[in-house]
């Protein structure tokens, strides 16, 4: 069961562009360090719908008034938040990066399904769309330099999984648990329409030449 949101918290922000793995990192939190993970946008009172949570046995609302929560004393108790917002603060993160063609194609197609905006793909690849684009996001986080900052790449993530974990595991310094984690091809079978795929190279075949040449132009 998932504890009460505390009354003091310090954010640890689990940061990416959409469609970078941000979901299956929150599974392997739950699943394998037992941590409870909150999204700003799954947030009491809201109604529009989050797809990622129907992924995670575990999908708490964040408390309408969770801002007012927010606190930078050591004693405050740590809160992990899924965010694709730009930082707004100094507070500890872990940022995943995915190649950015493959982030783009991916969060098109999450518009198609998901999405009452239906930008086209020339308009995500340029950021005419909600959270930007790609490359303004990642340089926007600065995941490199940026102080108390884990950088995970996507692809490590979905294929070395088990490589990444001790990364985790000193950056939360916390010991794993020892349970199984579901493999990527089960999420995407248990859960198709969100989980579209692994390491994608799907727009070298369907992407123009024009867009290809735009991607690399702006990014």
């Amino acid at each position: 069961m998932t504890a009460p949101f505390p009354a003091h918290v310090r954010p640890l922000w689990l940061a990416s562009y959409p469609r970078s793995g941000n979901t299956f990192l929150r599974i392997i939190l739950e699943k394998l360090f037992g941590v409870s993970t909150y999204s700003l946008y799954r947030v009491e009172g809201q109604e529009f719908r989050d797809p990622s949570a129907e992924a995670l046995e575990q999908a708490p609302f964040l408390p309408a008034e969770w801002r007012n929560r927010l606190s930078s004393s050591a004693d405050a108790e740590l809160a992990v938040i899924k965010t694709h917002d730009l930082p707004g603060d100094d507070a500890p993160a872990i940022y995943i990066a995915r190649e950015g063609c493959a982030a783009v194609d991916s969060y098109f197609h999450y518009h198609r399904k998901f999405s009452f905006e239906q930008p086209s793909l020339t308009d995500v690849i340029v950021g005419a769309c909600e959270f930007g684009s790609w490359s303004s996001h990642y340089f926007g986080w600065h995941p490199r330099t940026r102080p108390n900052t884990l950088l995970i790449r996507y692809e490590d993530l979905v294929t070395r999984t088990e490589e990444i974990i001790p990364c985790l595991s000193r950056f939360l310094d916390r010991d794993p648990a020892g349970n199984r984690l579901p493999s990527f091809d089960e999420l995407k079978n248990d859960f198709p329409a969100f989980f579209r795929r692994g390491p994608n190279q799907d727009f070298l075949t369907t992407w123009s030449q024009a867009q290809l040449a735009l991607f690399k132009e702006l990014h």
